[in-house]
């Protein structure tokens, strides 16, 4: 089990915290296998530092 961290713009990242949005969609830039945790951390683009939120999601299987 990997446990995979990437940026996740405030704007986006409180989407997805509203449930609005349950998908982000990035270049294949990694890989991800059943079991490993993706980890989607608020980064602030301006000061260029994170936020102290993070939402963690879940690999699950080759479908989701």
């Amino acid at each position: 089990m990997a446990i995979i961290r990437k940026k996740l713009w405030p704007k986006w990242f409180k989407i997805m915290k509203a449930g609005k949005k349950n998908v982000e969609f990035r270049l294949a830039d990694f890989r991800i296998k059943p079991g490993d945790i993706l980890v989607l951390e608020e980064w602030n683009p301006v000061k260029k530092i994170y936020w102290e939120k993070s939402k963690e999601k879940s690999k699950k299987s080759d479908q989701s």
